[in-house]
C-alpha cells in the first residue's frame, strides 16, 4: 500500500517524537555501576573507534562536530584506565591506495600517513593498549593490529571471541564516530559475537561519547550527494542499538552527579 503525503508527514513527526522520547529517557551510568555487572572491573573493555587526523582536523572527512568528541574520549580513557582495566582497544581507519570504500567516500585516512594516526591527545595512551587498522567501516573484516608497541601481530575478531570464550571481558564499552556508521556497526558485532557464543555480552554506548558528520540538504544536492543531517542520523543510529540489547547511555563519568 502506497502511502499518501499526509501519511508520510505524520509517520516523520511520529518517528522524530519517538527519538525525541528516547533521547529524553536516556540516563548517566557510572564506571563502579558497570564494574558491578562485569562482577571485575577487569572484564570491562574500552574500544575507541576511528578518533584519528583523518576524522578530527585533516582531510576531506574531518569534522569539528567529530573534533569536539576528543575532551570527552581522553576522559573516557583516563577514568577506564584508573579502574585497572587493560584492555583499551583502539580501531582506526587505515585504509590501502585506491580502497573499495572510496566509492562511497572520498580518500581518506591512507595507511602510512598523519590522517590515519590517534590524535595527539590519545598518544598518551597508547603504551599498553590494543591498536588495530582497519580498511573498511567495521573492524570485523580484516583489521589487524598488536598491542602497543612491538605485541605479536592479532586479528581484531579473534582475539574479541577469545576475550569473550576465555571470560576475559564481558562488557565492552564503544566511543568515537560515526553513530551511524563505525559506531553502530562495531557495537552490533560485539553483541552478536556473544550472542552466537551464547554469552550474556552487555554492550554500552554513551551518547555524550560518540557522534557523526553533518552534510546538510542545502550543501549536500547542489554537488549531487546524499544529505546527511547529523542529529536524526545520530539519534537513529541510538535507537537501532537499543532496539537491539545495546546499553545506551546518556553519559559514563566517574561518580553519579
Amino acid at each position: 500500500m502506497v502511502k499518501t503525503n499526509l501519511e508520510e508527514l505524520i509517520y516523520v513527526k511520529e518517528m522524530a517524537g519517538v527519538l525525541a522520547s528516547f533521547k529524553a529517557s536516556l540516563r548517566t551510568t557510572t564506571w563502579e555501576e558497570l564494574g558491578r555487572y562485569a562482577g571485575n572491573r577487569d572484564r570491562m573493555a574500552l574500544v575507541i573507534v576511528d578518533m584519528v587526523n583523518g576524522f578530527c582536523r585533516e582531510g576531506a572527512l574531518a569534522s569539528p562536530r567529530i573534533a569536539a568528541l576528543i575532551p570527552t574520549i581522553v576522559r573516557l580513557v583516563r577514568e577506564y584506565r584508573s579502574t585497572g582495566a587493560q584492555y583499551l582497544l583502539l580501531v582506526n581507519d587505515a585504509h590501502s591506495e585506491g580502497a573499495a570504500e572510496f566509492g562511497a567516500f572520498p580518500p581518506h585516512c591512507l595507511a602510512g600517513t598523519s590522517e590515519s594516526e590517534v590524535v595527539d591527545e590519545l598518544k598518551p595512551y597508547l603504551q599498553g593498549s590494543f591498536v588495530f587498522a582497519k580498511n573498511a567501516t567495521t573492524a570485523v573484516f580484516g583489521a589487524r593490529g598488536r598491542r602497543y608497541p612491538d605485541g605479536e601481530e592479532l586479528d581484531f575478531l579473534t582475539f574479541v571471541r577469545s576475550l569473550l570464550a576465555g571470560g576475559k571481558v564481558n562488557l565492552f564499552v564503544v566511543a568515537g564516530n560515526c553513530t551511524d556508521l563505525c559506531i553502530l556497526q562495531c557495537a552490533l558485532a560485539l553483541k552478536l559475537l556473544g550472542n552466537s557464543l551464547n554469552l550474556p555480552v552487555k554492550v554500552v554506548v554513551p551518547e555524550d561519547a560518540v557522534t557523526t558528520y553533518d552534510l546538510p540538504v542545502d550543501v549536500a544536492r547542489p554537488a549531487g550527494l546524499l544529505p546527511h543531517p547529523a542529529e536524526p542520523n545520530h539519534l537513529w543510529a541510538l535507537y537501532h542499538m537499543a532496539l537491539n540489547d545495546i546499553s545506551v547511555v546518556k553519559s559514563l563519568v566517574d561518580n553519579q552527579v
